[in-house]
């Protein structure tokens, strides 16, 4: 492989950004250095063809979907992308073909569920809500309160937010 001018050595962690001048990208256009030593993706190739390839049906997302009534999507053909509800999406919000390959990153990012299953083990309660049941989505907060005769013994604060599905219940006893 031949590296720009002064570069010797990818660091872990390092990419490299390919082009193609009066051709066509094959393949991914960034391409990392893993932890483990190996590359993301097989280098791509640049093809001396003159049309750009069409993709297949746009990769399918985890907790989403995408929204078109394409049946073909040639190159440049962007695409949206949808999150179920209660769920955030990062990245996105859509993919584009390129020469072949779907390209952009798009993640669905869980809600958390909190129920009274969850409270009563560790003796809390909504500090503002009166739900018995609560959807939060990603990044959000809720603010939690001891119930009536418990104290909160410190671990965990009692304001906690959700991340990807997961958020950390504080405890009293």
């Amino acid at each position: 492989m031949v590296l720009p001018g002064n570069v010797r050595q990818i660091q872990k962690g390092q990419s490299l950004r390919f082009l193609c001048h009066k051709h066509f990208l094959q393949g991914a256009a960034l391409v990392t250095c893993l932890e483990d030593g190996q590359w993301s993706d097989s280098f791509p190739s640049c093809t001396g063809n003159s049309n750009p390839a069409s993709c297949g049906s746009p990769p399918p997302l985890d907790n989403g979907d995408f929204i078109s009534s394409a049946t073909q999507f040639e190159h440049n053909t962007r695409v949206d992308y949808q999150c179920q509800s209660k769920y955030v999406m990062q990245g996105g919000p859509y993919k584009t073909c390129l020469n072949g390959v779907w390209t952009g990153e798009i993640t669905c990012l869980k809600p958390c569920t909190i129920n009274p299953d969850l409270m009563i083990p560790n003796k809390i309660k909504f500090k503002y809500k009166k739900d018995n049941k609560l959807y939060i989505p990603h990044n959000d907060h809720l603010t939690f309160a001891c119930i009536r005769g418990a104290t909160h013994d410190n671990d965990v604060d009692m304001r906690q937010e959700c991340v990807d599905g997961v958020m950390i219940l504080p405890r009293c006893v």
